[in-house]
């Protein structure tokens, strides 16, 4: 009972100081009550040097989360395999026409979880988006989108990671569709229910491409976009281009093609599929946008748009794409918003892109 009570004590004093989401706070707190409490996990949450709660103790309690929430998810799943998934992709995809894009669009993938959460992590460190006009006082709603969301993996991964009000998954193709919607379903009735997750997770089917589908309201968008072709990711960039300032989106493989939006980090990491290229994308204030549409811009599928540093000085592409660097923008305002949301202005270093392993820890806060 007295360790059950330094642990509980414990997890209250992290979510205070921002150091754990809700949601992890509330899976610490059902991992503390439950019938048997990991020793390992006294260990590390309770035993020297975590007194004084120090990075690497907390290090060691996200790790003991981030099982906890692997668990769920893989258990969540056991009834929809990816093998599964990929069967009922592969039937629904001959029948379906894409009013943007063609069967390569189609193509079935999956997130891996380990990987995938820290991606969410860092997108959501430091994300400040301008507030909705439909916003009252008070904290404002936090809503993601997965655009072509499957079976809801990345949804419900998202759900287990970070402190959404509301995730949105649309999937065009009905088999698919309808597995997502069986396992909200499952997701209210157990995890929801026994964990205390107070996030509405709901699922659409419908075309991306299509007027009366938007993700205008959203804070956090995620696009599994390898096999997207040139027309479906441009419809993506094109209607992304409603969302509120300081929103992010997050693709695969292929950055936005939008003067709109300027990728804030890069990374390669481990995909169900094998390895891919991350951009996290931050949409630009009306400012930033019409500084980029008076100066000469250009587009590099591996980079997003480029835009020259103020002063005229060139930028050096091939030295930039060697090191698989982020390229700063454009201006002073940009630059330092940037360091206002804990990026480094010039992305991630090339010690830190050079791995195709799993994206670092993300930086302590979370969202």
């Amino acid at each position: 009972r007295e360790t059950v009570g330094r642990l509980l004590a414990l997890v209250h004093r992290l979510q205070a100081s921002g150091a754990l989401t809700r949601v992890h706070a509330a899976l610490l707190k059902n991992l503390a009550l439950s019938a048997s409490v990991p020793p390992d996990l006294v260990k590390d949450a309770l035993g020297p040097p975590a007194a004084d709660e120090s990075a690497e103790a907390l290090a060691k309690v996200r790790r003991h989360i981030a099982r906890l929430a692997k668990a769920y998810l893989e258990g969540l799943f056991e009834e929809v395999t990816v093998e599964q998934a990929h069967v009922l992709a592969s039937a629904d995809a001959d029948a379906t026409e894409l009013r943007c894009g063609g069967r390569q669009s189609l193509v079935y993938g999956e997130v891996e979880f380990d990987s995938f959460s820290e991606v969410l992590l860092r997108a959501a460190d430091g994300l400040s988006p301008a507030p909705r006009a439909a916003d009252g006082p008070g904290p404002a709603r936090r809503v993601f989108y997965d655009l072509g969301s499957g079976t809801g993996r990345a949804v419900f991964t998202a759900a287990l990671t970070l402190d959404f009000d509301e995730l949105v998954g649309v999937e065009l193709l009905p088999q698919l569709h309808a597995a997502s919607g069986r396992l909200a379903g499952r997701f209210a009735d157990t995890l929801q229910r026994n964990v205390c997750l107070s996030s509405r997770v709901r699922f659409e089917r419908g075309d991306v491409t299509e007027p009366s589908v938007s993700w205008a309201d959203a804070d956090l968008v995620f696009a599994n976009s390898t096999c997207f072709d040139d027309d479906l990711l441009q419809a993506i960039a094109a209607k992304s281009e409603a969302m509120r300032p300081g929103t992010r989106v997050i693709t695969f493989t292929c950055a936005l093609r939008t003067l709109q939006f300027r990728v804030v980090y890069k990374k390669r990491l481990v995909a169900g599929w094998g390895p891919a290229t991350c951009f996290i994308h931050q949409r630009l204030t009306p400012g930033e946008v019409e500084h980029r549409l008076g100066h000469p811009t250009e587009y590099d599928g591996d980079q997003g748009v480029v835009v020259p540093p103020v002063g005229g000085e060139e930028v050096d592409d091939e030295a930039d794409m060697d090191s698989q660097a982020v390229l700063t923008a454009g201006t002073a305002s940009e630059v330092s918003s940037a360091a206002a949301l804990g990026f480094d202005d010039a992305g991630p270093s090339p010690s830190d892109v050079a791995s195709e392993s799993s994206v670092r820890a993300a930086s302590d806060g979370g969202w």
